[in-house]
This record gives C-alpha cells, structure tokens and sequence, in this order.
C-alpha cells in the first residue's frame, strides 16, 4: 500500500491552506502523479517477474479504479499484465510522521502549538514549520495557509478525502473533525455527502465527544 506522508507541511510549505478551493487541484496533482506512476512501475515488474497469481486480464480490465487510469496504462496493463492486485492506500502514519517530523498521512496538522506534560514538567510543543515561521516573524499574526484539523469545516475534510480516493484504490484513513454544535442531522447529510462523493468510508470525531480530548 504505496501512500504518502507530509501533506499538510507541503501545502504550508507552498503557502497554500489545506482544504482551500486553491488546494484541491494541487492534491489532484498530487495524487495523480502516486498513482500513475506506481501502476506503471508494477507494470514494469510484470515483465520482469509476472503478474499476481489471480490476473485476469478482462475482469481486471473491468475495474472501476483501472478504467479511469490514462489509456497507456490500460494498454500497457492488457499487454504485460500487472504485479499486485491492489497498490494504493493512506495509512494514518502516526508514529512514523512523529519520527519523520512531518504531518501524517493526508491529515492536516492537529494544531501548530501545545502543551506536553512529562515527568520533568510541562513544555510548549511547536510544529516545525510554524516554529521556523515563528522565530522568522516574531509577534506577527499567523498566516492563513497554517490550517488546523479544527479550523476546517467537516466538508473540506470530506473534499479532501474525495479527490485523494478518486486516485487511491484502496482505503482511506482520514478524521474529519466537527465542531461540538453538529448535530445528528448534520452527522447524517454529512455521511450521505461522503457516499456520494464516492468515499469507502470516513472517521468521524466531534469535538467534546470524549472527556479529556
């Protein structure tokens, strides 16, 4: 599952604010370029090693996700078969964006700036990029391309999962985060939105749901 990682800090770093009508066609950009290119290198594994035992040329052929690839793909598909059955997916990765020092997955950044308690006491904890902005731009106002989880509607989260799962065969891990006045019948139009933007599914976290979050 080929996915990606720092999203949210290359929109900061192009001075773009994530979930923005800006944005969208650049995380198509984005999205297309994972996609194509890693069919087209599971094409050239093919010749070297076969396809995946279960190809079938014309039902594989058939597939929603194939059918929107670019026609030389497709040919390319027909003529040498493919390596794997599934290729993409965004994973949340947590942990390793933490190690990485870059936003996880397709999320957003949580927040820029906060508190982290340990046994030495407690420190203010800054994103990387609003930190180097920071030092750069002291008592400055911050720039609207610093887009937190919460600063975004529930629908520009969805928008943003709807573009990546256009391109991505596989699933999806994506919060989409809601203030604490969505209401049942929001939580519902919502759903019913994603459905017909064609996500496989969606996360969905309100604010005050849980104690202590």
């Amino acid at each position: 599952g080929l996915g990606v990682m720092g999203l949210a800090d290359a929109l900061i770093k192009m001075k773009i604010a994530y979930g923005s009508d800006e944005s969208l066609p650049v995380i198509r950009k984005m999205f297309k370029e994972l996609r194509d290119n890693a069919y087209e290198a599971s094409v050239e594994i093919a010749k070297e090693k076969g396809s995946f035992p279960m190809f079938d040329k014309k039902k594989f052929g058939q597939g929603f996700h194939i059918q929107n690839l670019p026609k030389r793909i497709q040919n390319a598909i027909a003529e040498h078969g493919i390596r794997n059955g599934v290729l993409l997916t965004v994973a949340p990765t947590g942990t390793t964006s933490v190690i990485a020092q870059a936003s996880s997955g397709l999320e957003p950044v949580y927040e820029f700036e906060y508190k982290q308690t340990w046994r030495g006491g407690q420190d203010v904890v800054y994103h990387p990029l609003f930190k180097e902005w920071k030092e750069k731009h002291p008592g400055a106002e911050k720039p609207a391309y610093f887009v937190g989880a919460n600063d975004l509607t529930p629908v520009e989260h969805v928008k943003v999962q709807a573009i990546a799962q256009e391109f991505i065969d596989a699933s999806i891990s994506k919060t989409v985060n809601a203030p604490f006045a969505h209401s049942v019948e929001d939580v519902k139009n919502l759903y019913e939105m994603a459905y017909d933007m064609g996500l496989k599914g969606i996360t969905y976290m309100r604010d005050g749901s849980r104690q202590g979050v």
